[in-house]
């Protein structure tokens, strides 16, 4: 009896670590929970939060990663990203800064590369110099 609960509890370890040996990358920051529900062949992921100085509550849901983006004006633009837990906010003129989940806050020429500085690692790439 004993070692059919120890080949049981062995088989419930394998089939868990196999389950989250894949779990996408989620993150909650920056204003937004975000939060991954395992569905068959991929993970669900639903986020709600308030952009800064935006007035009501946005949300997304995507199958492994969700991005939600706002623009007020269609000139200013607002983006969070759950994969990387990363805030963009663009002006009109495509000068953007981005804040990454541990809160370190850059400034960059064009939305593309605040996106890049998202997604090296933030902490380990040097923003673009503003003109």
């Amino acid at each position: 009896m004993k070692r059919g609960v120890n080949v049981f509890f062995l088989m419930l370890s394998i089939l868990f670590l196999s389950s989250t040996a894949e779990a996408a990358n989620v993150f909650s920051a920056n204003g937004f929970n975000c939060t991954s529900t395992p569905v068959k062949n991929g993970t669900l992921v639903d986020c709600d939060g308030q952009f800064p100085g935006v007035n009501g509550i946005f949300g997304g849901t995507g199958y492994e990663l969700a991005h939600i983006e706002f623009s007020p004006d269609n000139k200013n633009r607002f983006y969070y990203m759950s994969d990387t837990g990363c805030l963009i906010m663009t002006a009109a003129d495509n000068k953007s800064v981005a804040v990454d989940r541990s809160k370190n806050k850059n400034g960059f020429a064009t939305f593309d590369d605040a996106m890049g500085w998202c997604y090296k690692g933030a902490q380990n790439v040097q923003a673009t110099p503003q003109k």
